[in-house]
């Protein structure tokens, strides 16, 4: 299991951001991002001669994120990571990219593009 310990150390903490209505004072309403649930992920942006190029024509950072099977990312939710305030939009499904059934890694990765918000 020290594979898993490696994994583990290089994890930080994230929270899954929530689109919440609240009144305008208007008699309307505005949708703001709030803090859900916590979970811990892994997130390296892709240093690639293709990813560099793209970010220097106006295209956003792309990372890659890794989570526990347990944490199911789906396409277009967004993600911040506490430490630094990192704000991601996922790019793709978590249940796209699974370690096989058979390893003792159980963790899905997905693609995020980082965003303002």
């Amino acid at each position: 299991m020290a594979g898993m310990t490696l994994l583990e150390s290089s994890m930080k903490p994230f929270v899954i951001l929530d689109t919440v209505t609240r009144p305008d004072g208007f008699g309307g309403y505005d949708e703001v991002l709030a803090d859900g649930a916590p979970f811990d992920a892994a997130a390296t942006m892709k240093n690639t001669t293709e990813a560099q190029i793209a970010y220097q024509t106006g295209t956003k950072r792309i990372y890659t994120v890794v989570t526990r099977q347990t944490v199911k990312l789906k396409q277009n939710m967004k993600i911040r990571r506490v430490q630094d305030g990192l704000t991601l939009r996922i790019t793709s499904n978590a249940t796209d990219f699974a370690t096989p059934a058979i390893s003792d890694l159980k963790l899905y990765q997905v693609s995020a593009e980082a965003v303002e918000v």
